[in-house]
């Protein structure tokens, strides 16, 4: 008898859940970004089931096209339900964000079941992963005409964002093709600039150009870890590293960064306290990094979003000062770096929800750091 209680209840919480939810209708090759159709459990704990996640009955409806679940050490389930109207049963379900520790997608059975259809995220390894490819992108199978329940289960110590789209195989393609091109086309300037000023550096023996190839080589492989490309292609196995890359790779950019600001603008001549100022950032950037050998990622990705963020405003400041003291090489600095902050800011407004969630804000970051590469390289 208890039994059939419980079958009973977990039948009605299952009707409430669909009379709640809002069938999304797929039509065409593509979707849109589905978030704003979803239904979505935040901050629980972690390993639950998709069964006992849905006994928690906390679901609440998405107000984002792409939900921003912020910061937290805890975990989050999205719901969506679907009715295939495309023509092709096959279908690839796409989340394009790349910083995600651990992402798993499952499917209703007709039993009422759910089937655990991909796993990903960062902190899976490559013969691990049970996705489409090694991207957070999986293979979803809904019969024409018919509606099937997707879960989605996700967390990370970083800033978790879910662009959810739906697509053909032969859309996704297509998609990632173009995606890939310009990954590739970005990959190339950045290499034919290190490579260029290497051997400058090979022949004059200047500092600076050594400074500048390393930075370039450090901004180039930390758009990378954004991107997805670094941690699912290059250094996908380093499980450890690719949890960590973001923030490790932006701590030595800006220790970098500022090397190179103190050769190329001289400010030893214009600013000769900047250099022991500088160590006091380094000691805090070292505590960072602490944080993340720690096994805080939380406490260090915080950290590092406001220590990279007054770092980089001081350094601002330093190359203005020097600009007006008449350096010609601090105006080659001020205006490339001024195009990387604002692709920066750009781009992080976007992880914080001020702008849309699209390919101008998605490519700002690296498209700053390529212009700023070229700047210069001309200086």
């Amino acid at each position: 008898m208890c039994q059939i209680k419980h079958l009973l209840s977990y039948a009605l919480l299952v009707l409430s859940l669909y009379a709640q939810a809002e069938v999304v209708i797929l039509k065409g090759e593509r979707s849109g970004y589905l978030g704003g159709n979803a239904q979505i459990l935040s901050n629980v704990a972690q390993g639950l089931t998709p069964e006992e996640a849905l006994r928690l009955n906390g679901f609440a409806h998405s107000t984002a096209e792409v939900p921003n679940l912020g910061l937290s050490e805890k975990e989050h389930w999205l719901k969506l339900d679907l009715k295939n109207q495309t023509g092709s049963e096959a279908l690839v379900l796409n989340v394009a964000h790349a910083d995600i520790d651990l992402i798993e997608v499952f499917q209703r059975q007709h039993d009422g079941s759910f089937k655990l259809i991909g796993r990903g995220g960062l902190l899976t390894k490559n013969d691990s992963r049970s996705s489409r490819d090694k991207e957070n992108s999986f293979d979803v199978s809904i019969p024409h005409n018919t509606t099937s329940s997707i879960l989605i289960r996700v967390g990370s110590n970083k800033q978790i964002q879910l662009p959810i789209i739906f697509s053909t195989p032969n859309s996704y393609f297509s998609d990632k093709t173009i995606q890939k091109i310009i990954i590739g086309i970005y990959i190339g300037i950045m290499l034919t600039l290190s490579l260029y000023n290497l051997f400058i550096y090979i022949s004059m023996r200047d500092n600076s150009y050594l400074l500048y190839v390393l930075y370039i080589l450090t901004v180039g492989s930390t758009q990378l870890a954004f991107s997805g490309i670094g941690p699912f292609y290059v250094w996908g196995d380093l499980v450890w590293f690719s949890e960590r890359s973001t923030v490790i790779l932006t701590l030595l950019t800006a220790i970098l960064a500022s090397e190179f600001l103190i050769v190329f603008i001289h400010t030893k001549n214009y600013l000769p306290n900047w250099k022991k100022w500088s160590h006091i950032f380094y000691i805090a950037i070292v505590g960072c990094a602490l944080l993340s050998f720690a096994n805080l990622p939380l406490h260090a990705y915080k950290a590092t979003q406001v220590i990279s963020g007054v770092f980089a405003s001081a350094l601002l400041g330093v190359v203005f000062s020097v600009w007006r003291k008449g350096s010609r090489e601090a105006g080659y600095f001020l205006l490339a770096w001024s195009v990387f902050l604002v692709g920066t800011v750009l781009f992080v407004m976007k992880d914080m929800g001020f702008l849309p969630y699209n390919a101008v804000t998605l490519y700002t970051m690296p498209i700053g750091s390529a212009i700023e590469g070229i700047l210069l390289s001309f200086g």
